[in-house]
């Protein structure tokens, strides 16, 4: 109490230590998933104070089901951060959240739906000019492609990826 007295920006610093934060959550996702998780779902409730837009939350506990290996959580999340207005809004956002949905897709084999996001992310990408996502969607299709054994298709990807 008397460094409070003696140096307020001592006392004033320590409610800013129990904000969750965004670089926390990234620093601590690796080693502790299921506690990132557990801290989101609280300051999305309210229970703990942050600063983090309800966006960046889903694109947090994405990494976080990444991590875990959770690929339907992951799914759900990025299909949930592609609803937001502040994806939906902004192309360079939308791009990269297409973009994530087209990986998760694949790890599950819905190559279908994973070859109409790769199609999405990489007109959006174009119409950007956003030449390294386009060029991965297309490594991406011809992953799927191979996976499919259709190596004609395959082959094609994998070359616009390249050039």
């Amino acid at each position: 109490m008397l460094l409070g007295c003696l140096f307020p920006a001592v006392a004033n610093a320590a409610p800013a230590r129990d904000m969750l934060t965004e670089q926390r959550v990234r620093e601590l996702h690796i080693e502790h998933p299921d506690s990132c998780l557990h801290l989101l779902d609280r300051a999305e409730q309210g229970k703990i104070a942050t600063d983090i837009p309800a966006y960046k939350m889903d694109i947090l506990r994405a990494m976080c089901y990444e991590i875990k290996g959770a690929y339907p959580e992951k799914e759900q999340c990025v299909r949930r951060l592609l609803a937001n207005d502040s994806i939906r809004h902004d192309p360079g956002r939308r791009l990269k959240a297409t973009v994530l949905l087209a990986g998760v897709l694949e790890c599950q084999s819905k190559y279908e739906e994973a070859i109409a996001a790769c199609r999405s992310a990489i007109d959006l990408a174009r119409r950007t000019g956003h030449k390294k996502e386009e060029a991965e969607m297309f490594s991406t299709m011809g992953r799927i492609y191979a996976a499919m054994k259709d190596n004609a298709r395959a082959d094609a990807s994998f070359r616009r990826a390249i050039a």
